[in-house]
């Protein structure tokens, strides 16, 4: 798994992943943010975009990727508060 990604939260990420147990032949590498033109080259290439919301946010709130994905042909993993998808 590649994760390029960037926020507030990228931090908490990065410490989860590295203190996760994964099985033997699961790989997972952890990027920074990305200038347009690689950007562009990553959403085209991926196959899921993992889109998070944070708890309180989901009234006021939504994420721009919820909209790149699905054009650039990806699936969309939320990571959000319950009530935003599952009312």
């Amino acid at each position: 798994f590649q994760f390029y990604a960037s926020g507030v939260h990228y931090p908490e990420l990065c410490k989860a992943l590295s203190g996760a147990h994964l099985p033997r032949n699961v790989t997972v590498a952890l990027h920074g943010s990305l200038d347009t033109t690689e950007w562009t080259s990553v959403m085209l290439q991926a196959d899921i975009a993992l889109v998070t919301m944070c708890a309180g946010t989901e009234k006021v709130v939504m994420p721009s990727k919820a909209h790149s994905a699905p054009a650039a042909g990806q699936a969309i993993l939320p990571i959000c508060p319950l009530s935003r998808f599952f009312r």
